[in-house]
Protein backbone atom coordinates (compact mmCIF):
# COMPACT_ATOMS: atom_id res chain seq x y z
CA UNK A 1 0.00 0.00 0.00
CA UNK A 2 1.37 3.55 -0.86
CA UNK A 3 0.86 5.86 2.05
CA UNK A 4 1.79 9.22 3.29
CA UNK A 5 2.65 8.20 7.14
CA UNK A 6 3.71 10.41 9.87
CA UNK A 7 6.21 9.62 12.78
CA UNK A 8 4.40 11.45 15.84
CA UNK A 9 6.23 9.51 18.23
CA UNK A 10 8.99 11.16 20.45
CA UNK A 11 11.86 8.69 18.97
CA UNK A 12 12.40 7.25 15.39
CA UNK A 13 10.20 4.53 13.88
CA UNK A 14 11.23 1.72 11.30
CA UNK A 15 8.71 0.79 8.78
CA UNK A 16 8.07 -1.88 7.05
CA UNK A 17 7.97 -2.11 3.48
CA UNK A 18 7.24 -3.89 0.58
CA UNK A 19 10.54 -4.74 -1.07
CA UNK A 20 11.29 -6.11 2.11
CA UNK A 21 13.52 -3.52 3.48
CA UNK A 22 12.43 -1.08 6.40
CA UNK A 23 13.15 3.10 6.27
CA UNK A 24 13.58 4.67 9.29
CA UNK A 25 11.30 8.20 10.07
CA UNK A 26 12.65 10.54 12.73
CA UNK A 27 10.17 11.59 15.21
CA UNK A 28 7.63 14.88 13.18
CA UNK A 29 9.21 13.21 9.74
CA UNK A 30 6.85 12.31 6.80
CA UNK A 31 7.47 9.91 3.96
CA UNK A 32 5.29 8.41 1.18
CA UNK A 33 6.20 4.63 1.46
CA UNK A 34 5.40 1.29 -0.26
CA UNK A 35 4.00 0.09 3.50
CA UNK A 36 4.29 -3.76 4.25
CA UNK A 37 1.25 -4.72 6.40
CA UNK A 38 2.59 -5.37 9.87
CA UNK A 39 1.72 -5.55 13.53
CA UNK A 40 4.11 -3.25 14.66
CA UNK A 41 2.29 -0.21 12.09
CA UNK A 42 -1.39 -0.95 13.43
CA UNK A 43 -0.21 -1.09 16.97
CA UNK A 44 1.94 2.64 17.00
CA UNK A 45 -1.42 3.69 14.68
CA UNK A 46 -4.00 2.70 17.62
CA UNK A 47 -1.63 4.23 19.98
CA UNK A 48 -1.45 7.35 18.06
CA UNK A 49 2.52 7.33 17.45
CA UNK A 50 2.15 6.80 14.22
CA UNK A 51 -0.49 8.34 11.10
CA UNK A 52 -0.45 6.37 7.72
CA UNK A 53 -2.81 7.49 5.39
CA UNK A 54 -3.13 5.32 2.39
CA UNK A 55 -3.45 6.92 -1.37
CA UNK A 56 -6.42 6.21 -3.26
CA UNK A 57 -5.45 4.23 -6.59
CA UNK A 58 -5.55 6.69 -8.80
CA UNK A 59 -3.39 9.67 -6.93
CA UNK A 60 -0.61 5.80 -5.90
CA UNK A 61 -0.53 4.87 -9.76
CA UNK A 62 0.36 9.12 -10.60
CA UNK A 63 3.27 9.00 -7.90
CA UNK A 64 4.41 5.60 -9.06
CA UNK A 65 4.38 6.90 -12.84
CA UNK A 66 6.43 9.86 -11.80
CA UNK A 67 8.84 7.72 -9.56
CA UNK A 68 9.36 5.85 -13.40
CA UNK A 69 10.12 8.66 -15.11
CA UNK A 70 12.45 10.24 -12.73
CA UNK A 71 14.19 6.85 -12.40
CA UNK A 72 14.60 6.71 -16.42
CA UNK A 73 15.87 10.23 -16.25
CA UNK A 74 18.48 9.52 -13.91
CA UNK A 75 19.50 6.77 -15.47
CA UNK A 76 20.09 8.49 -18.56
CA UNK A 77 21.85 11.82 -16.91
CA UNK A 78 24.28 8.84 -15.93
CA UNK A 79 24.94 7.53 -19.57
CA UNK A 80 25.86 11.26 -20.21
CA UNK A 81 27.79 11.37 -17.41
CA UNK A 82 29.83 8.72 -18.16
CA UNK A 83 30.28 8.93 -22.01
CA UNK A 84 31.43 12.90 -20.93
CA UNK A 85 34.45 10.88 -18.96
CA UNK A 86 38.04 11.26 -20.58
CA UNK A 87 40.29 8.82 -21.37
CA UNK A 88 40.31 4.81 -21.16
CA UNK A 89 37.19 4.61 -18.61
CA UNK A 90 34.95 6.54 -21.06
CA UNK A 91 35.77 4.24 -24.16
CA UNK A 92 35.10 1.34 -21.95
CA UNK A 93 38.62 0.00 -21.30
Amino acid sequence: MLAAVTNKAKSSRGFHTLDRGSVPIEPGAHALLDLADHPLHRAWADAGEISIVPLSDKDAKAVRKKLDADADALDRSRVVALSALPGAFAAGS
